[in-house]
């Protein structure tokens, strides 16, 4: 099944999810549109019954094809506080962000759909580069799909691949680089490193963990230069 985008303006946005707190809240936070991205994890080396699913993407204000965009997975059934400051402050950023629950799936067998929303994410939503963060337990999806066999046979040798791979949690964060396009390398570095700081600034970390610490660790691992 293809995937297809259903776009709505903010306003209509907030009529359609009446009484869904978590996301009426976050219409007023940060994003001007949001879309339905549907896609199918079947066609991505996962199972028949994985069926078609859908998530919500989110644009920032001015996001434009070949803008940045990140897929955030959680735990589900919804991103909770936690998820909802990484949203936001990647909104800042101007990276539209995709939400999908991974619920309590093995970390092998949700990649088929990280995947697959990586796929609709560039050929349908027209994304440029794309990073994928797990909050919490949703983290392992994050860091498997950096494997490069896994890539290989959920995206084939010549698909998308994710920029980055994060992996944020209250007590820790584990970072891992990932593949830029030619046409994306040379702003890697500046857009990494702004991404770091912003993630390193929100609520998913324990107080006790320094904000400069989990930025520095990010920036080296996701661009190997030094702090």
């Amino acid at each position: 099944m293809p995937a297809r985008l259903m776009s709505f303006s903010v306003l209509a946005l907030a009529a359609l999810l009446l009484g869904a707190a978590d996301r009426t809240a976050s219409a007023a936070e940060g994003f001007a549109e949001y879309a339905l991205l549907e896609f199918d994890a079947a066609g991505h080396g996962g199972q028949a019954w994985h069926g078609p699913q859908s998530g919500l993407l989110l644009y920032p204000a001015g996001w434009a094809v070949g803008d940045a965009a990140a897929l955030v997975v959680h735990d589900g059934p919804s991103l909770g506080a936690m998820g909802r400051d990484v949203r936001e402050r990647l909104l800042q950023e101007q990276a539209a962000v995709l939400e999908l629950a991974a619920g309590p799936q093995p970390p092998a067998i949700l990649l088929p759909a990280m995947f697959a929303a990586l796929h609709a994410l560039r050929h349908h939503a027209g994304a440029g580069l794309v990073v994928i963060i797990g909050v919490g337990m949703a983290g392992e999806v994050a860091l498997l799909s950096a494997d490069p066999a896994q890539a290989d046979r959920h995206a084939g040798a010549d698909g998308p691949r994710f920029s980055a791979h994060l992996h944020l949690d209250p007590l820790q964060a584990r970072f891992l680089p990932g593949n830029q396009s030619a046409d994306a390398r040379e702003a890697w570095p500046a857009r990494a490193s702004a991404l770091c700081i912003a993630l390193a600034q929100s609520d998913v970390f324990d107080p006790g963990y320094a904000s400069t610490t989990i930025a520095r660790d990010c920036r080296v691992a996701l661009t190997a230069i030094g702090p």
